[in-house]
């Protein structure tokens, strides 16, 4: 028996990841819709807040599944990456 990373914990790490990519595009941008703005910041927080929510390892019973070290090394990559954007 293997484990694999949450196919839910990767989607909203990468619904979190595209939600920061935007704020931080608006951000840039000095000719912003403050409206467009604002809904890009709720966005973001509403992906933050899903994310939270979620388990990074899961069960994986296929033939190709990652041992837990694998898979909680890709947790560890991913939750690094996510830590740069709050720095």
């Amino acid at each position: 028996m293997g484990s694999k990373v949450n196919p839910t914990f990767i989607s909203a790490f990468n619904d979190l990841k595209y939600a920061k990519l935007k704020l931080n595009a608006l951000e840039r941008n000095p000719h912003v819709n403050p409206m467009e703005h604002k809904a890009a910041e709720n966005n973001f927080h509403r992906a933050e807040s899903i994310f939270c929510a979620q388990e990074g390892i899961v069960e994986d019973t296929s033939s190709n599944a990652l041992t837990k070290d694998q898979a909680a090394n890709q947790v560890n990559s991913m939750m690094n990456e996510m830590r740069s954007w709050y720095a």
